[in-house]
């Protein structure tokens, strides 16, 4: 796992998450002469990621407005 961390710049949880999805998908994957199944909803899958990326940009805006008011000082 560090190696994995160190070589990609990547989290450890993040890693851990890919595996869990893996390791509970995988039979899907691997069937042959089967279609993966319409089930997987893209968007709900995206959704947790775009409201942090949302927060993120808020709480940025936020702290380089602070910033600016701090430098005035």
């Amino acid at each position: 796992m560090a190696q994995l961390t160190e070589q990609y710049a990547l989290h450890a949880n993040q890693i851990s998450e890919w595996k869990k999805t893996l390791q509970e998908g995988s039979p899907i994957l691997f069937e042959r002469g089967k279609t993966r199944p319409e089930t997987l909803d893209l968007e709900a899958l995206r959704a947790p990621y775009l409201e942090q990326i949302g927060a993120l940009q808020m709480e940025l805006a936020f702290l380089k407005k602070k910033l600016k008011q701090l430098e005035r000082l």
